[in-house]
């Protein structure tokens, strides 16, 4: 969570009815809607102006369809594609100004520009739609250019940072993987809701509701979501490409770098490239292989959706829980062995009134007076037994010894004080403090309870299981991946691929997986900057991906062999695989290795 500054309220809030990280969840679900709600009106809108474009020069004197010529098919094709290239490099630039804005003005104001701009954009979209034909296009390939102020990645970089600042440390990548299941549940309802007003209510409807539902999330956001401080102000001066640092080798105190954030990078990279294009590959093998329709692709890529964004909320967090529970050592040494068996030294001194406190402890200066002699002495268990062979007479109302008056502190180190014979794993053990030099220094002391026993801390330690659980889930999540997604090679019959898209999502938790490791690495104050670069390193992956399997996938599909791109879609995330098994914790990290 994010760590207190001279404007954290000495007291917590109270506890919320609807607290605020389901509040991020809320808008992200709408926002996700939105931003697929105008997707499949988009494209037909472009078809539609092309075609009317075309026949003012042109006359038709066919039947059926006046627009299903190839002419119109692929000058459409052409508008669509720079409307997607700008689309696409403005949101690149985006992610570098979201985080400029998130260190200079915080989370919130960042999150809410992303759909000031975005409400913007689809005001001038149906002004564009009224004008129709080349103007009308022009317009709109030209309203991308907001993409680079407000846009569907930056508006997901900001609930990242969002999630990460309300998020504990053992929840947090849980917490990832449910804002991004949130935001697939919204994409996949958006397309099918966008294609159903277009349809009743006709081509306008989708663009009306989305900016509706934009203005809607932006006062909902301004209002109630809350406010963080950023912590940039008082750090030094970064420059506009400070995110690309993350993932630079550093050098390391012992000498030589360390290569793990790169490793997680490039591994992070793989993943995407990978898996980024394989609901259009679906879709594409579905209609040439498999003769699917408009309707049957669209139904296929909501039931993916709906899937993956089950997966990730319901399935995904309880997997994460479960993994580190069990890789954690189990919590019953360390808190059950001072109270319930004292070790035999407090027990000894304890159990001996006689005993004369030592000369330093007499000249204390803060010596209390003696307590009342209504505090019985706690005497050892072996010298009240009933089988005891001491002469010494049992004096139940004998005073206590005085002891130090010494503020009792809840510090980690009187956990040293607990019994030799406590079988506290190594995990554990670890993470105990050394024993203070002076045992009466009033900074380090260690005030034994009436039954000389230290007093436990409150906070337990941080389990050793969590972030290691993190690392193996997300190699084996993209070992899975790989694996499921080179099976589709196979695929010989429709409903082959209905069970491609309701299968393949539930190896999609790498991207939550990759954010919460990563942060592992990386201080609190500069995690805004490392889901910059995180979200960075996706698009460019989603970018390549593109290129690259879309040219692979027409070469198979010349060859006849057009199912063949799985395979190679596979074969490159067993490469993300093999990237990441040098990964290994810092050292400052609970469970530092793997």
């Amino acid at each position: 969570m994010t760590p207190p500054h001279e404007r954290t309220p000495l007291l917590a809030p109270r506890r919320s009815c609807f607290p605020q990280l389901y509040r991020v969840y809320l808008v992200s679900f709408v926002v996700g809607m939105t931003f697929s709600f105008t997707q499949t009106a988009l494209i037909y809108s472009f078809r539609t102006m092309t075609c009317d474009e075309y026949y003012k020069t042109h006359e038709w004197d066919g039947l059926g369809d006046r627009c299903a010529i190839h002419a119109i098919e692929s000058a459409t094709a052409r508008s669509v594609a720079l409307m997607s290239s700008i689309t696409t490099g403005c949101t690149l630039l985006n992610l570098f100004t979201s985080a400029w804005f998130i260190s200079r003005f915080g989370v919130k104001a960042a999150m809410f520009q992303q759909t000031f701009w975005a409400a913007l954009r689809n005001l001038t979209q149906i002004y564009a739609q009224t004008l129709g034909g080349r103007a009308g296009m022009l317009i709109i390939t030209t309203t991308q250019l907001f993409n680079t102020l407000g846009s569907a990645g930056g508006f997901q970089l900001c609930a990242n940072a969002f999630v990460a600042g309300l998020s504990p440390d053992a929840e947090r990548t849980a917490n990832f993987g449910v804002l991004g299941g949130v935001f697939m549940f919204g994409s996949g309802i958006g397309y099918t809701a966008g294609g159903v007003s277009e349809r009743v209510w006709g081509y306008l409807a989708p663009f009306q509701g989305a900016f509706c539902l934009l203005v809607l999330s932006t006062l909902f956001g301004i209002f109630f979501l809350p406010h963080f401080t950023p912590e940039a102000k008082t750090e030094e001066r970064r420059s506009f490409l400070a995110p690309l640092r993350v993932f630079v080798p550093r050098r390391r105190a012992t000498g030589g770098r360390d290569w793990n954030l790169t490793l997680l990078g490039l591994g992070t990279f793989f993943s995407v490239l990978a898996t980024g294009y394989v609901p259009m590959m679906l879709q594409l093998v579905a209609t040439n292989v498999f003769g699917f329709t408009p309707d049957t692709s669209g139904y296929m890529l909501s039931l993916n959706l709906l899937v993956r964004g089950f997966f990730l909320t319901q399935c995904f967090p309880h997997m994460i829980t479960a993994g580190r529970r069990w890789l954690s050592p189990t919590p019953t040494t360390t808190a059950k062995a001072p109270v319930d068996s004292p070790s035999p030294s407090s027990s000894s001194s304890s159990s001996s009134p006689s005993k004369t406190p030592s000369p330093g402890m007499l000249s204390s200066p803060t010596l209390p007076t003696p307590p009342s002699p209504a505090s019985p002495t706690k005497l050892s268990r072996t010298s009240h037994s009933p089988g005891s062979k001491s002469r010494r007479p049992s004096l139940p109302n004998l005073p206590a010894p005085p002891i130090p008056n010494i503020p009792r502190r809840r510090s980690r180190s009187r956990r040293n004080s607990a019994s030799p014979s406590a079988s506290a794993s190594p995990a554990a053990s670890s993470f105990l403090a050394p024993a203070p030099e002076h045992p009466f220094d009033a900074d380090g002391a260690e005030l034994p309870d009436a039954a000389g026993a230290p007093v436990l801390d409150l906070a337990p330690p941080p389990s050793p299981g969590a972030p290691l659980f993190d690392l193996l889930f997300l190699r084996y999540s993209i070992l899975l991946d790989g694996l499921l997604t080179g099976a589709v090679t196979l695929a010989s019959a429709p409903w082959h691929m209905y069970a491609a898209a309701g299968v393949l999502p539930f190896a999609s938790g790498t991207g939550p997986a990759s954010k919460g490791v990563t942060l592992e690495f990386v201080p609190s104050h500069e995690r805004a900057h490392a889901l910059s670069a995180i979200a960075l390193v996706e698009k460019l992956a989603q970018v390549t991906t593109i290129g690259v399997f879309g040219y692979a996938f027409s070469a198979l599909s010349d060859a006849g062999l057009p199912t063949l791109v799985f395979a190679a879609n596979g074969a490159v995330a067993w490469c993300g695989f093999a990237l990441l098994l040098p990964v290994r914790l810092p050292r400052a990290a609970p469970g530092g290795g793997v």
